[in-house]
């Protein structure tokens, strides 16, 4: 699936439900980086929201992403307020799943992981944005541009705008 990359959203254009998501994955990046110090904040914003359960989904999800990854996955600081491309192609997928639509989701995860692990990945993600359906909060689709860089090594990329995890 591709979508258009003209003009693509900000943060601050998304509605709650993107915005929160965006912050749930970059709250776990984060986390990643400074030693598990931003746990309890992850889990008291989703309490807040009704998703308390979710965390456990986000975190089987994103490990899958990060161990599975052979390309970088740029996921922004929780202060930034543009989306990479890899956001928006994670919360369109996410939006594709939680609408049902299997193929799209796939379609979209496997230009950040290999097949075999869209597959492994399915079920975190689908409890996910079941989650968030159960809430009410509906996942936006985001327009993306699925073509990115490709990188064979791990890293978290010392830029202080963006972490690179793959």
């Amino acid at each position: 699936m591709t979508l258009s990359t003209e003009d693509p959203p900000s943060l601050l254009d998304l509605p709650f439900a993107g915005q929160f998501l965006i912050w749930l994955l970059r709250g776990w990046v984060e986390e990643c980086r400074n030693s598990g110090t931003g746990h309890l904040k992850l889990e008291e914003g989703a309490q807040v929201a009704g998703l308390s359960d979710a965390i456990s989904d986000l975190e089987r999800f994103m490990r899958t992403i990060a161990a599975s990854a052979p390309g970088i996955v740029v996921i922004g600081r929780p202060s930034c307020r543009e989306l990479s491309a890899d956001e928006r192609i994670l919360l369109s997928a996410l939006a594709n799943l939680q609408a049902g639509r299997l193929h799209y989701f796939e379609d979209l995860l496997s230009h950040l992981v290999p097949p075999a692990v869209v597959r492994i990945a399915r079920m975190p993600a689908a409890q996910l944005v079941g989650r968030f359906r159960r809430e009410g909060l509906v996942l936006p689709y985001c327009p993306t541009d699925e073509t990115r860089e490709r990188v064979s090594r791990l890293a978290i990329c010392p830029d202080p705008g963006a972490m690179r995890l793959q």
